[in-house]
């Protein structure tokens, strides 16, 4: 219970019982402040299980940066190019749509499925990563019931985040191997392309501090976890949050970060099935994989 009262969903994994994410969750208020102090860059956003490593072999740039690196996916093949299922899910809850994500990773794993990009907005929800604390999580109860607000654990890296209406997220299922870095920054450059079309000019990439920002403002946030050498979460882009749900949450864990949205930048107003599409679009470009709809 956070703060002595509040109580965090463990969210299920497949088969519908905690085992699937709870095997490799660990209590938020079990980690130190020492190891939070101690991670950065592209190590704070890996949730790494089995022996998988973070990318051994594909170092980081000694000043943090960002590596110039594009994924080549592991998946089915049609012709030259690898073809991975597409499905814009609408508006669905955290916990089911993990769950979701976690049954398809299986799938992958046993070489029934060759993955999916997923892309969903989430009800109003505040998700504790693996280096998440409680005590980030500003909001009493009541005010969190009263704009509901959930609060859900992830095997995700990071700290706590907040997914909203107008948030768009892309949660690609899909086998990247130890390439885990080369994943990351397609996330935060498609998401780049995609805010430069809505008229969001100054966004860029960051894999010292993960995400997108808008010079010191965030934009998206990244967060993944990755199980014999698939993925699952993804990144989270502010199209229009309502603005007053930031203040539930210590974003990032870093205090005095302010979150933004592209339509407080500029941008129109998109319908978000249309905002997914593209961003699909522009994420299989880049990768190098068709996309199925489904």
């Amino acid at each position: 219970m956070a703060g002595g009262g509040r109580e965090e969903r463990v969210c299920p994994g497949p088969g519908g019982h905690g085992g699937g994410v709870a095997g490799f969750l660990r209590p938020a208020d079990r980690r130190s402040s020492a190891r939070r102090s101690g991670s950065s860059g592209v190590d704070a956003i890996l949730g790494i299980r089995d022996g998988d490593g973070d990318g051994a072999g594909h170092p980081a740039r000694s000043d943090g940066r960002r590596i110039h690196r594009r994924t080549r996916l592991v998946s089915e093949r049609s012709g030259d190019r690898r073809v991975i299922r597409a499905e814009f899910r609408g508006r669905e809850p955290f916990a089911p749509c993990l769950a979701y994500q976690l049954e398809v990773r299986e799938q992958v794993v046993a070489k029934t499925s060759p993955g999916t990009l997923i892309l969903v907005e989430h009800p109003p929800v505040l998700t504790l990563g693996r280096r998440g604390r409680r005590e980030d999580i500003l909001w009493p109860d009541e005010a969190l019931a009263r704009f509901g607000i959930e609060v859900c654990t992830s095997p995700r890296g990071g700290e706590v985040t907040l997914h909203a209406p107008g948030q768009l997220v892309a949660y690609p299922v899909v086998h990247v191997g130890r390439r885990i870095r080369g994943h990351i920054e397609d996330l935060g450059e498609v998401a780049v392309s995609l805010l430069s079309e809505l008229g969001v000019e100054d966004a860029v990439f960051r894999m010292d501090h993960p995400g997108v920002w808008v010079g010191e403002r965030k934009i998206a946030s990244i967060g993944i976890h990755v199980s014999r050498g698939v993925t699952v979460q993804g990144i989270a882009i502010n199209l229009d949050v309502e603005r007053r749900l930031f203040g539930a949450l210590v974003p990032c864990g870093t205090p005095g970060l302010e979150m933004v949205n592209a339509v407080d930048l500029g941008a129109p107003r998109v319908a978000m099935d249309h905002a997914a599409r593209r961003f699909a679009s522009l994420w299989s470009e880049r990768t190098g994989v068709d996309l199925a709809w489904s």
